[in-house]
């Protein structure tokens, strides 16, 4: 596993900027830290498999990682990016549930990582997490739907504009009058990203 280190004021920034824990004291962010175990990830490694039992929240503190999923015929959608200061996991805060998504490192990518138990009492005794993780896992919810709809009722060209707008939101760096998304994204990423296939996208763009 390569080795990495991440600063900690930067560690305990992201924390306090998480929609998990936003509006904690910063005393009880530093606990929270002190708590977490940092963990290294090289280019293309896996984070957390399908399937597997969630055991851990993590999250992300440098570098970026893809959160896919595998239907049942063996189809892989790519769901959505994730990049500093966003979190993996958080269904880890109940017992005996699976990860619903692979997550896959795209680069040297490092998260802050707590076992499901261990969140689970910090959230007992900071009931503030549980209201944030509720409201994460609602706005989430939304966000489904919202794709979904425009799965159904969108044409190809409006579901690509929006998804490189929400990519250039997330992960884009202002260069001059453009936007650079900071994604090593590919045309087939794209394809996975907005249900169609790699010809249409490549025709569309």
């Amino acid at each position: 596993m390569p080795k990495v280190t991440v600063a900690r004021a930067t560690c305990l920034t992201l924390i306090a900027r998480n929609p998990v824990f936003t509006g904690l004291h910063e005393p009880v962010c530093a606990e929270l830290l002190d708590a977490a175990i940092l963990r290294a990830y090289g280019e293309d490694e896996l984070i957390v498999r399908q399937g597997d039992p969630a055991h851990a929240f993590h999250l992300v503190a440098e570098g970026q990682a893809k959160l896919l999923q595998v239907t049942p015929k063996g189809h892989q959608v790519l769901v959505r990016y994730i990049v500093p200061g966003q979190q993996i996991g958080l269904i880890s805060l109940l017992s005996d549930f699976a990860y619903p998504l692979t997550v896959q490192s795209v680069d040297r990518c490092a998260t802050l990582m707590w076992p499901g138990e261990l969140l689970a009492q910090f959230m007992e005794r900071y009931p503030r997490i549980g209201f944030n993780a509720l409201r994460v896992m609602v706005i989430r919810n939304q966000q489904r739907q919202q794709r979904y709809q425009e799965l159904l009722t969108e044409r190809v060209e409006q579901r690509l504009a929006q998804a490189l707008l929400r990519l250039a939101e997330q992960a884009g760096i202002p260069e001059g009058d453009k936007i650079r998304i900071n994604l090593p994204l590919s045309r087939e990423d794209l394809a996975e990203y907005t249900g169609t296939t790699l010809f249409t996208v490549s025709r569309t763009l």
